[in-house]
């Protein structure tokens, strides 16, 4: 599997700090704040077999820490799983001209929002499947919302190519 080189990670580090930005403006969260959103990103060099997974760009696990003690406090942490082959692959290796610089903030965006939804409301992470699909849909819709508000013309060949996402266009529950 094709993972992220220097230069990659080095923009995904660029990247996440925007669509933190992005996010924080779109749902007016004081960055004091963001340290209640206990998260991380990891790509597939540090990411554990049933991470890594074939067709996704990326996912959110979610993680509980307690005590050996078995007592509070507890922790919940919600840990990105970025998807570096697939990511590649989409980018830059097709006819529709995705930039990795756009498709990587799109993902980010796009799985920061569900980090957001579920740390705020965390029965949405164990949502049956025709809930699932409300809630992606959702968070598609979001993440397309955030940004155009960028208004930057490198992201429209990404916003075009994902705005027939495929939660997005399955039959109305």
């Amino acid at each position: 599997m094709d993972r992220f080189g220097k230069r990659e990670l080095e923009v995904v580090r660029h990247q996440l700090v925007e669509a933190e930005t992005l996010l924080s403006r779109y749902y007016c969260i004081p960055g004091r704040e963001w340290p209640a959103y206990a998260y991380d990103v990891e790509t597939l060099s540090d990411l554990t077999q049933s991470e890594a997974i074939e067709g996704i760009l990326a996912l959110v696990a979610k993680y509980e820490y307690r005590p050996l003690s078995g007592g509070e406090p507890r922790l919940e942490f919600y840990r990105i799983c970025l998807q570096d082959h697939n990511i590649l692959a989409a980018s830059g290796h097709g006819p529709r001209g995705i930039s990795f610089e756009a498709l990587l903030l799109y993902v980010l965006t796009h799985e920061l929002v569900h980090v957001f939804r579920f740390a705020s409301q965390p029965q949405r992470y164990f949502a049956d499947s025709a809930s699932r699909v409300v809630e992606e849909r959702s968070v598609h819709r979001i993440t397309s919302d955030i940004l155009r508000m960028k208004n930057d013309r490198l992201l429209l060949p990404v916003l075009r190519a994902y705005q027939e996402y495929p939660f997005v266009s399955t039959q109305e529950m």
